[in-house]
């Protein structure tokens, strides 16, 4: 009799003890709001966890691969826009040129205008945002363009800084396998041989010498180039588009991965005060049932 009270004594107080700890372990879950403190609170849902938190993580670093390639983009698509306002001036002053309407002093006026164009356009081919040429290639740290002068500082020849000044794609990874080219060629909107300010430096001469002929001719050329830049700026704007629907789509997986996690990590507050509720309860009524076991033990001992 006395073996058997003593076993049930164990059992009690051993129920009793379970029920302390789980009911510790609640009281601290709530506390931090976390289910999952510790791997061996639940192997299989940390690994899940894990897994979740290293998709959000990738997501977030491509969200940032993003948002450097759209800072990057949105700069070369404001200073093409710039390039085409440019070169429609050039079209403007090249067709009143043309017109023989004007006389040699209207001329060289339009000269200089055209000069003045020159110089802006020479400044926006090597453009940079942060110490980023934006139309250089790959080498990104110099300009992608020279210009020679004269002795009077006028601009007489706009060439390549060194071979393939413009050449080489930018890249970013912004998802699995996705690399996405985040860069203009310059080419793509001055021409593989610069022919936009070799166009441009033509007819400023043809202009200062009073030469229609030769400012008649290069009214197509210089429509060619205001064509070639439009291109360029619509393609430009179409990756921006794209970025910004990739971005979208990764706010939509890094949701998802954070939805995830806390799924498995994060503690349901509602459940949890029921089941700390459900606990005090077992431990009121184990501690009552232990109390009584010390009162009959007693008795028997006596007995």
């Amino acid at each position: 009799m006395r073996v058997a009270t003593t076993m049930l004594r164990q059992a009690v107080l051993a129920g009793i003890g379970h029920n302390s700890e789980r009911l510790l372990e609640l009281q601290a879950q709530i506390a931090t709001g976390i289910r999952i403190r510790a791997p061996s609170d639940d192997p299989s849902g940390t690994g899940r966890a894990l897994e979740a938190r290293t998709l959000k993580q990738a997501a977030q670093q491509w969200q940032r691969n993003l948002d450097m390639a759209r800072h990057f983009a949105v700069a070369t698509e404001s200073s093409l826009a710039r390039i085409i306002d440019l070169t429609a001036e050039v079209r403007v002053v090249a067709t009143q040129a043309a017109s023989g309407s004007y006389g040699a002093d209207e001329l060289q006026a339009f000269a200089k205008q055209l000069d003045g164009i020159l110089e802006e356009l020479v400044a926006e081919a090597n453009h940079s945002e942060g110490r980023v040429h934006l139309f250089a290639g790959t080498d990104t740290s110099r300009d992608p363009v020279a210009v020679e002068r004269d002795a009077d500082g006028q601009i007489i020849a706009v060439s390549h800084s060194e071979e393939g000044s413009f050449d080489g794609m930018m890249q970013r990874l912004v998802g699995d396998d996705v690399l996405l080219t985040i860069n203009t060629h310059g080419s793509d909107a001055f021409g593989e041989e610069l022919e936009l300010f070799t166009h441009l430096i033509e007819l400023r001469d043809a202009a200062g010498s009073a030469d229609q002929e030769a400012i008649a001719a290069l009214l197509t050329p210089v429509d060619a180039d205001l064509e070639r830049v439009s291109i360029a700026q619509s393609v430009s704007g179409l990756l921006i588009r794209r970025i910004d629907a990739l971005a979208e789509s990764l706010q939509g997986q890094e949701l998802e991965a954070e939805t995830r996690r806390s799924q498995e990590e994060d503690l349901d507050l509602a459940e949890a005060m029921v089941a700390y509720q459900e606990r005090q309860t077992l431990l009121q009524a184990a501690l009552t049932a232990s109390s009584r076991l010390l009162d009959l033990t007693l008795v028997n001992f006596m007995t």
